[in-house]
C-alpha cells in the first residue's frame, strides 16, 4: 500500500476501545489519518499533526473530523482529582525540598477552587461532551498553522446506542463531505 490518504480526511478522536471508526464511519485502510489521545482534544500536538497532515502533498487533509463520546473516561480525570495529584506529587518526588516548597506555597497562595478549576482547564474536561466537542472545534479553527478553507466537524458518539451525532461544522457555511454518513 502506497503512502496517502484516499478520503483526504483527518480525524481526532478519543483512544477509547469502543471507539471503532472502520465500524462508525465505513473506514477503510488509508482512507483517513487518525489521530488518537485521552478524551480526543485538540492539543498543540494534535494542531501539529494536522498541520503535517495538510501540508504534505501525499496526506493533503482538506477535512477534520473531531469525534468525542458519552462515558468517557478522561471525563473521569475531574473526578479523581486529588489521586491525580499525588500521583504526580510521587512521580515528581524526584525533586525533593524545591517541590516540597512549591506545594506549600500553592496551597497559601491559591484557594483549592482555583486550583481544581486550573486542572479542569488544563485536563480540559468538561462535563458535557457536547460543550467539548464545541471547545475543541474552536481551539482548531482558532489554531494558525490550520488553513481556513478545510472544514472542521464536530462529532459525538453515543456509546450506548451506537449513534453519531453532528454538533457542528467550522466555517458553518460550508457545504460537508459528510464522511460520518459513508457507513
Amino acid at each position: 500500500m502506497s503512502l496517502g490518504v484516499k478520503k483526504k480526511l483527518s480525524i481526532v478522536t478519543c483512544m477509547d476501545s469502543r471507539l471503532m471508526l472502520s465500524k462508525m464511519l465505513g473506514l477503510d485502510i488509508g482512507d483517513a489519518e487518525v489521530i488518537r489521545n485521552a478524551g480526543g482534544r485538540v492539543t498543540p500536538d494534535v494542531i501539529r499533526s494536522l498541520y503535517v497532515a495538510q501540508e504534505v502533498p501525499e496526506l493533503a487533509t482538506r477535512e477534520v473530523v473531531i469525534i468525542h463520546h458519552t462515558d468517557c473516561g478522561a471525563q473521569a480525570a475531574e473526578r479523581h482529582v486529588d489521586l491525580l495529584v499525588a500521583r504526580a506529587q510521587q512521580l515528581l518526588g524526584l525533586l525533593g525540598p524545591l517541590l516540597g516548597l512549591m506545594q506549600a506555597a500553592a496551597r497559601t497562595l491559591v484557594p483549592e477552587a482555583v486550583r481544581r478549576f486550573a486542572l479542569r482547564t488544563v485536563a480540559r474536561t468538561f462535563g458535557d461532551p457536547v460543550e467539548a466537542v464545541r471547545w475543541d472545534v474552536a481551539v482548531l479553527r482558532a489554531a494558525p498553522l490550520m488553513r481556513r478553507d478545510i472544514p472542521i466537524h464536530g462529532l459525538l458518539y453515543d456509546v450506548k446506542t451506537g449513534q453519531l451525532f453532528h454538533v457542528l461544522t467550522s466555517p458553518p457555511n460550508t457545504d460537508p463531505l459528510r464522511p460520518w454518513q459513508h457507513k
